[in-house]
């Protein structure tokens, strides 16, 4: 329940999100944004989940049902590790 009710917070916000946004963003821009607009819903997850499983179904189901991905991305991740990140467009 808690994966659905932080869905219906982001759906319920998307303009805003997306004012939040730059034309194009990774997967870690946008969960950043979503868990400022939404900390208890975020925090709600992470009682019951991972952040590697709450930022994967951010990625793989949110953003793939609201956006167009255009590649990958070289990021800093939020432990200090290097990675790729999937790259979307508005």
């Amino acid at each position: 329940m808690p994966y659905r009710a932080f869905e219906m917070a982001l759906d319920s916000s998307l303009e805003r999100i997306n004012a939040s946004l730059p034309r194009l963003f990774t997967s870690s821009d946008f969960i950043k944004v979503a868990k400022d607009a939404f900390p208890n819903e975020y925090a709600a997850i992470l009682q019951i989940s991972s952040y590697r499983a709450l930022h994967t179904w951010v990625a793989r189901w949110y953003l793939n049902r609201h956006y167009t991905q255009v590649g990958d991305n070289d990021i800093k991740t939020i432990m200090g590790h290097y990675g790729r990140n999937k790259l979307w467009e508005k």
